[in-house]
């Protein structure tokens, strides 16, 4: 409601937040992708809410990372008019999980290449658009899946550190689509999109989507997540 109003006084504004901060992430990212001061800065790291706590799967716990010094910097540079280096370096930064290390951009979303995948036949994913006409995935939901207690939501009412746990079992009550192995590494970094087109027995319900990590049948990693509640969708008339 006051963005144009926050755009127009000139503020800097330096827009911080975790991968596992519930939603705040995302609206970090809006806001800095929003408002237009070139000296508005985005950071991105692997925290739960608080910024405590590095929330990622390869080394979980108790972040070392200077927050105070961050602010110092930020502060000085912009109340103070101090030579801090704020200017210099690039608008975003964000921190790739697994792979432990921070990167940097010009922008956001980073420069990046974009791939598609296809809900396929025999509950696979494909690079390869399907040819069928008609296809079909049918589902009764289990509803004693769930996320658990340690949830990027969870972290908002004191979780501390979040972890996705038994997501192999989990897994086994909801509608799976797997890829092949994949054949290199491959970073993920952006805004994963999911097109689905839903017809439900209910009038209202909330699909959630999960792109995860497979080792092994046994350990499943979650990298991402989307929700949309059904009252909110675009309704087709097509049969």
């Amino acid at each position: 409601h006051y963005w144009q109003r926050l755009d127009s006084s000139g503020a800097i504004v330096y827009s911080q937040s975790g991968w596992y901060d519930a939603d705040y992430a995302c609206g970090a990212i809006h806001r800095f992708r929003t408002l237009s001061n070139p000296r508005n800065k985005l950071i991105l790291g692997p925290w739960s809410h608080g910024g405590l706590y590095s929330s990622s799967p390869a080394n979980s716990g108790a972040t070392m990372f200077d927050n105070d010094a961050l602010r110092l910097q930020f502060f000085d540079a912009v109340f103070k008019g101090k030579q801090t280096g704020f200017d210099k370096e690039k608008p975003v930064h964000y921190f790739t999980m697994v792979e432990e290390k921070w990167k940097s951009a010009e922008r956001w979303p980073p420069e990046s290449e974009s791939v598609n995948w296809y809900f396929s036949a025999h509950a696979k994913l494909s690079k390869s658009r399907p040819t069928d006409s008609i296809g079909e995935d049918r589902h009764t939901f289990d509803y004693t899946h769930s996320t658990g207690k340690r949830s990027r939501w969870e972290s908002l009412v004191g979780a501390g550190i979040v972890m996705y746990e038994r997501r192999a079992s989990e897994d086994r009550k909801l509608l799976v689509h797997n890829s092949e192995p994949l054949e290199e590494d491959i970073e993920v970094t952006g805004h994963p999109i999911v097109e689905l087109y839903v017809s439900s027995s209910d009038t209202d319900g909330a699909f959630f989507v999960y792109l995860e990590d497979m080792h092994s049948e046994d350990s499943v990693v979650m990298v991402a997540e989307g929700v949309l509640r059904a009252i909110h969708r675009k309704v087709s008339t097509e049969k």
